[in-house]
Formats: C-alpha cells, structure tokens, sequence
C-alpha cells in the first residue's frame, strides 16, 4: 500500500520533480527556525528530489567547534563532512533555503527542546532552575554568530550585507554558484507559497506542521508558559534588539513588537 501511495505522489507532483531535476536543494540553516516543516513539505511536493538538511558545513564547526562542544555532535560532524563531498561533486544546480528567526523566542526554544541533552536530566525531572541557569549562561547572539562563523565563511558571502525584503518575510538573491532563499520564519505559514513558487517553482500545497518542543509533556507545557515571565530579568532585550542580525532581517515595528510581548509576561 506504501509503495501504490508513492507512485501516486510521484505522479501527482511530476511537474514539480521535472522542473527541479537538475537541482540540488539544500536545507542550510540554524537549529529551532522550523526547517522540519520546510524538510517534509518539500519531500512531499519533490518525491525523488534530491533534498538535504543540515545546519553545520564549514570545517571551523565540523572540525573545530562541534568536537570540543559539551554535546555529542559525531553523526552530525560524519553527515557534515559526508555532506560537504556530495556538493564539491555534484553537477546539480545548488538551491540553498535558509531561515532566520528572531533570537530570543529562537533560543527559549531551544531549551525545551534539547532540554534533556542541555541538563542531563529526563524532560520529566527538569526544573525551573535548570530554566534559570539556562538564560543566565546562554549565548543569546548564536544567530548572528552562526551567520558570521558558518554561513558566511561556507559559502563566501555576507548575508547580513545582502538585501532582505523585510515585508515579504523573504528574499531570492541569484549568485554565480548558487541560488539562496532566506525566509523569515515569523512570516513562514504567509509567505512560503509564494516564496517557492519564486524559487523552486512549485505549488506548494500545504506546509506540514511539525512536532513542537512544548508537545515533550504536560510538565514541560507549564515551564514553557511560566518560564517566559523570567526572561525580561536575564536577557537584555535592548541589546538583543539592537543588533545588526535584528535590525537586517526586522523592522522597527516588528522589533518593537517582540520587546512588548516579552515584557508583558513579567
């Protein structure tokens, strides 16, 4: 039954798999900026399509970095490397999907989502301290320095310098050696039809929803919405929003937005 269902997926998405034969997609960015819904969206819209995901590629993080990280990063660090030959090979047209997120929710995230590996406890015994100690040792900045230290030095551009339509929640620059799609994902579930349509020229049906990091139990849905009163007192919001990841990629209004929502949980 699984494979009469594929054939008919491949059958119905085969204007999709003609136009992006000769393409080679690929899912470059940060953790926790909803690229598993992108991932299986277009797995599901491209079957066949070669289409690959990872957030580290540059030797400073495969072979520097990630090795020395209090976190086990071997398969990533062997699928990073493994990843960086298909592309030094391929004759394929690379179309790189990238994502951006606003720091601090991206970062609350990210604890409870890795929570377990984070503190080396099971998610059901995680407490409001290991919270606390979190936001008071984290390294709120990651986004911007992934750019800096990964993204840029991989593929020889500055994206922070590179023109963002910040309405659109997207952009599409066309370089020598490739095609890059950045997106906002606070604008993802609006602009995604119309953002790979653009890019990939496909008609994206539906964007699948991935797991949340609140969905790991009813204890870590309490911390998650008390939590978010703690963060105004361990993160300097001002200097978050003052940066030049955010003021790039947002606009005065959406930053202002952000700052109001967190100070309203306190």
């Amino acid at each position: 039954m699984n494979k009469l269902r594929q054939i008919f997926q491949i059958i119905a998405n085969s204007g999709n798999i003609i136009r992006n034969r000769d393409n080679f997609i690929l899912i470059y960015q940060m953790g926790k900026v909803g690229s598993t819904s992108i991932l299986l969206g277009l797995r599901h819209e491209i079957p066949l399509g070669k289409i690959r995901h990872t957030h580290f590629l540059s030797d400073k993080w495969l072979k520097e970095i990630l090795p020395g990280a209090k976190m086990k990063h071997r398969e990533q660090i062997d699928y990073g490397i493994d990843l960086q030959h298909q592309l030094n090979t391929t004759r394929k047209r690379l179309k790189i999907i990238t994502l951006v997120r606003e720091p601090v929710s991206r970062w609350y995230s990210n604890f409870f989502e890795n929570a377990d590996a984070i503190t080396g406890k099971p998610f059901k015994e995680i407490t409001k301290d290991d919270l606390i100690n979190y936001l008071e040792i984290g390294d709120i900045s990651f986004p911007e320095k992934w750019i800096r230290t990964e993204f840029n030095p991989f593929l020889g551009i500055d994206l922070l310098k590179s023109p963002f339509r910040k309405k659109d929640g997207f952009t599409i620059i066309e370089y020598p050696n490739f095609d890059l799609l950045c997106i906002k994902t606070e604008k993802l579930n609006n602009c995604y039809k119309r953002a790979f349509k653009e890019f990939l020229g496909i008609d994206f049906k539906q964007l699948p929803s991935a797991n949340r990091s609140t969905d790991k139990s009813s204890h870590l849905k309490s911390l998650h919405e008390s939590g978010k009163s703690l963060v105004p007192s361990f993160i300097d919001l001002d200097k978050v929003y003052e940066s030049a990841y955010c003021h790039h990629f947002y606009s005065t209004e959406e930053l202002k937005g952000f700052r109001e929502n967190w100070d309203q949980t306190t």
